[in-house]
């Protein structure tokens, strides 16, 4: 794969490979992680894109998908993050 860093901060802003694993019926796959800056000044990944290609009997197909996080918390324990799932924060 390949990994791009922004040299001033040292902090990661592109992933992108082809997993070990693919998802049945796929045959090849490229998976792009993008990351930024989160709502509450964290860092981590705000953008996945995900390109498969496959088979199934006669029938060859494409999927494309694209997760974006658009509010993330960080949070200092499983603890606290279980707590905060359950008030559905």
């Amino acid at each position: 794969g390949t990994m791009i860093f922004d040299p001033a901060t040292s902090r990661v802003t592109k992933l992108e490979f082809v997993p070990n694993v693919f998802p049945k019926p796929a045959t090849s796959a490229k998976i792009t992680y993008t990351f930024g800056r989160y709502d509450d000044g964290g860092w981590g990944i705000a953008r996945v894109d995900e390109h498969y290609t496959g088979r199934m009997l006669m029938i060859s197909g494409s999927l494309d998908r694209t997760i974006t996080i658009s509010h993330a918390k960080h949070v200092a324990s499983v603890d606290e993050a279980r707590r905060a799932i359950q008030a559905g924060l």
